[in-house]
């Protein structure tokens, strides 16, 4: 097949998943474009057979900002017929379904077809907005093919946008190849104390002032490093909470990294008390490291996390729930080496590439075969 991916370059889950998933299918044989407007971070260090598309935005001084949309659904029409493209894969319904769909209609006669992956906000933040709501919808009823991450996001798609266009779930994944080198610095085995973790873009969704609570109230009871990984807009009040809470010497800010297994290894407990969490990537990547996870039982995480098995899920907003949880388990030894073994099992089991990516690739073959416009 000849596969094009349409994603953002960023650190995200949705950038992430759509670059190893590229990268899985050109290993399975097939010519694989991507398309974005500067090169994904994960195809950088990776030694690919992908052939990479750069949108060119125009500055002209009309625009006040640059017309991103019209400028990928051009250059996604270009390739299609210059590669005869058979897919077009976007991840992330908003802008770059509105840019697909463009694109097949400037293509009438062209036999592509277009497939969208929601992957969590362009559903519950962007796309219930007002300004976005109305085209959200009509992308997703008009996509030939339409998966998410989860049956959480599904439901809430459904729910939300009132629509009877049958959705996948197809969940993220991980490359059990790039784990068996993991070597785990954790805590009781060679560290005098825990290291708890987050990672996240530091947005109000993803709740980092109630890891920094739920840190503090830890602390109380058990001497213990926090590392925060990534950068957003919520960093200032991280550290002004931290200062006033007296606890700002504890943390490490590691800033962004492009390759997540440089830090993981180093962590205990992975923190994630999302507002609302589609999926949880960074979950199940900490579990692909043996690390459990801490957090709030919201969104798709339950999906990824098994309450008292690979980790504990509080309440959404039950701060002290969380930290009795990570105090139990930096309390109990054994029971932590049995949620890091689980972790590992259960991650491969039910998330490893290979067989995530199977499932992509049967879609992408039954969207092929369907004759009309979903």
């Amino acid at each position: 097949m000849k596969i094009g991916i349409v994603c953002y370059p960023t650190y995200g889950g949705s950038g992430v998943v759509a670059s190893e998933l590229g990268i899985a299918m050109a290993e399975r044989g097939h010519e694989v474009h991507v398309f974005s407007y500067q090169m994904p971070f994960r195809l950088q260090f990776k030694s690919t057979k992908i052939t990479f598309h750069k949108v060119a935005i125009s500055d002209y001084p009309l625009f006040k900002y640059p017309p991103y949309t019209e400028s990928l659904a051009n250059e996604l029409a270009e390739k299609i017929v210059e590669f005869d493209l058979d897919i077009i894969h976007n991840h992330y319904a908003i802008p770059h379904g509105t840019s697909a769909f463009l694109a097949k209609n400037m293509l009438r006669d062209h036999k592509v077809k277009i497939i969208t992956t929601l992957h969590g906000t362009d559903i519950t933040l962007v796309g219930k907005e007002k300004s976005f709501f109305r085209i959200t919808k009509f992308i997703i009823e008009s996509t030939d093919g339409l998966t998410s991450v989860s049956e959480w996001l599904k439901n809430e798609t459904y729910a939300n946008f009132n629509i009877k266009k049958e959705i996948e779930v197809i969940p993220n994944f991980i490359d059990q190849e790039e784990y068996k080198e993991v070597s785990l610095k954790n805590f009781p085995d060679c560290k005098k104390i825990p290291v708890l973790c987050h990672i996240s873009n530091l947005r109000p969704v993803k709740r980092p002032l109630d890891v920094i609570r739920a840190f503090h109230l830890t602390l109380q009871k058990i001497d213990c490093k926090l590392m925060l990984v990534g950068e957003g807009p919520g960093l200032d009040e991280v550290v002004a909470l931290a200062k006033e809470l007296k606890i700002l010497e504890k943390i490490t800010f590691k800033g962004n990294h492009a390759d997540i297994l440089e830090v993981l290894p180093c962590a205990d407990i992975m923190l994630l008390p999302s507002d609302k969490e589609s999926f949880g990537l960074v979950a199940l990547e900490a579990m692909g490291c043996g690390i459990p996870v801490v957090g709030y039982r919201a969104g798709g995480l339950p999906e990824v996390v098994k309450h008292g098995v690979t980790g504990y899920l509080a309440e959404f907003g039950d701060v002290q729930g969380m930290a009795n949880h990570i105090i139990s388990l930096l309390n109990n030894p054994d029971q932590l080496k049995s949620f890091r073994l689980k972790s590992k099992e259960i991650a491969f089991r039910d998330f490893e590439m290979n067989k995530v990516v199977g499932q992509y690739e049967e879609f992408y073959k039954r969207v092929i075969k369907s004759s009309v416009w979903a």
